[in-house]
């Protein structure tokens, strides 16, 4: 067993999918609370475990998205957890890039235009490596096609950043 303060340090200096913890202790609350309040876990799924005595309502003020309660019953835990790895997959097909080289031109509003290579694919967007060394326009437009077809995809865009 840990010191509370050294398993919050501990805990926010590291990434987690998920995080399950026995609400039964104050110290395990805040430590949930600590955890999901982290820059590094905002988007992990959080379980509490609850026994009888324990709020509800607070375990999802905690920051937990799902709730197992004490004594754990088998059918309770399966529905919870597997509800709980649905999410999971969800959020990383979400932010989790697929490696990729393809192809692509893009244009700012201004003119600027140039090519490039989209090496990472997800939901929340794409990564490309310029030819150009800076682009000084927020919304560009750019098209690609993707491997083996020959569909030509164009959509605008916003940068979020660029490394130089």
């Amino acid at each position: 067993m840990c010191r509370p303060n050294c398993c919050t340090k501990a805990a926010s200096r590291q990434t987690f999918e998920a995080v399950l913890v026995d609400c039964a202790e104050e110290r395990n609350i805040s430590l949930l609370k600590s955890i999901r309040m982290g820059q590094r876990n905002k988007k992990s799924v959080a379980v509490a475990i609850l026994d009888e005595q324990t709020a509800l309502r607070g375990a999802f003020g905690m920051g937990a998205h799902f709730v197992v309660f004490k004594p754990i019953s088998c059918g309770r835990a399966k529905s919870s957890f597997r509800a709980a790895k649905a999410l999971m997959k969800r959020e990383r097909c979400r932010s989790v890039p697929v490696s990729v080289r393809i192809p692509v031109y893009l244009r700012s509003l201004n003119g600027e235009a140039g090519h490039g290579s989209i090496f990472g694919l997800s939901e929340g967007g794409i990564s490309v490596e310029l030819s150009l060394q800076r682009i000084d326009a927020c919304v560009l437009s750019f098209c690609f096609t993707l491997p083996d077809t020959t569909i030509l995809i164009e959509a605008p865009g916003l940068i979020a950043w660029q490394q130089f």
